[in-house]
């Protein structure tokens, strides 16, 4: 790999904008490295952690679970609808140490050394190293409350498949779909639009929720990290986007409304688990199928405007401000497939 700086001093010449941007990167990276002891949760703050008072608060949201909108699942009883919000927290925090411990610390470890084709400054990858830091330090901390909370409740924890998460699915469908000479730079864009995501996605968990909940403190900690991140990674992203050759771009043009039906609409894991914590508390299979067709989504890849969805908004925010939008293909097979308004 050639050396970063003499990369994109040749790349300045050829661009001069590209050169500025990346520059204005840089310096958002050197503002982040310096500010980290101040910001990262595992520099400054005592990590939470239950105790039997917290049994009181809310384990996990209730509005969350969709199946309590069901008037025959609220009819389980209180104790199966317990147990079934306890194991909802396993699965919210079983899939946040898969996902940061399998995906995100592997890639963030590609990041800082530098196994790109595209440029990076030492801040960058300094950056990439902190954003691992954190991301190892959460999988930790998903793990310590689910061990803590079946300590507490008594509840054990059903065993969960580690590759359904969104970034882990997508990875492996990455892999199986794009050619070998392009996938690093794939894996990575994937990582942006994750990172994106799981902060709307944590803002959505805590939101409305009682804020002395044990499962609104544990998301809020998380948070605040992932906040910081987004921001690195959407520079990061159109940073990308502006180095790849127009022979991976065309191919990304090809690839991002099967890439975002995936990774947005797919929740065939979210019905499986719903599935399996069911059966769990002595549900029947004619009962969870029903009760499924009500609260799951049918064919929303074949939907004309998926735009319309609150969940894909900052998503199709961030493909506009990294740049994507400007490959008139891309463009266009957005449209056509529903992700973009004609």
């Amino acid at each position: 790999m050639q050396d970063s700086v003499t990369v994109e001093e040749h790349k300045s010449i050829e661009n001069p904008g590209n050169s500025a941007l990346f520059q204005k990167f840089d310096a958002l990276c050197e503002s982040y490295l310096k500010q980290w002891d101040h910001h990262s949760t595992i520099r400054w703050k005592k990590r939470f952690t239950l105790d039997k008072s917290h049994l009181a608060s809310e384990i996990f949201p209730r509005q969350l679970q969709r199946l309590l909108f069901l008037p025959e699942v609220q009819q389980l009883g209180e104790e199966k609808i317990h147990t079934l919000l306890v194991r909802s927290s396993y699965k919210w925090m079983g899939d946040i140490a898969a996902l940061e411990a399998k995906v995100v610390s592997r890639l963030c470890s590609d990041l800082a050394n530098n196994k790109y084709q595209f440029s990076l400054t030492q801040n960058m990858r300094k950056v990439a190293l902190t954003i691992g830091t954190d991301e190892m330090y959460h999988a930790f901390i998903a793990r310590e409350y689910i061990d803590q909370l079946a300590e507490l409740t008594g509840i054990t924890p059903l065993v969960e498949q580690e590759d359904d998460y969104p970034l882990i699915r997508i990875v492996a469908y990455l892999k199986d779909t794009v050619p070998a000479e392009h996938l690093p730079e794939s894996e990575m864009i994937a990582l942006c639009f994750a990172e994106n995501f799981v902060t709307e996605e944590l803002f959505g968990l805590v939101k409305g929720t009682e804020p002395s909940g044990c499962f609104h403190q544990i998301i809020r900690e998380h948070m605040v990290d992932e906040g910081r991140h987004r921001v690195f990674f959407s520079h990061l992203l159109a940073h990308i986007w502006r180095s790849l050759s127009e022979e991976t771009k065309t191919l990304w043009a090809k690839l991002l409304p099967t890439f975002l039906n995936r990774f947005l609409l797919d929740e065939s894991s979210v019905a499986d688990s719903y599935r399996e914590n069911l059966l769990a508390i002595g549900c029947d299979d004619s009962d969870i199928n029903r009760w499924l067709g009500q609260v799951m989504p049918n064919n929303y890849d074949a939907m004309p405007d998926k735009s319309v969805f609150p969940h894909v908004q900052a998503t199709l925010a961030l493909v506009a401000e990294s740049g994507m939008l400007d490959h008139a293909e891309l463009k266009n097979n957005l449209s056509h497939s529903g992700w973009i308004k004609h």
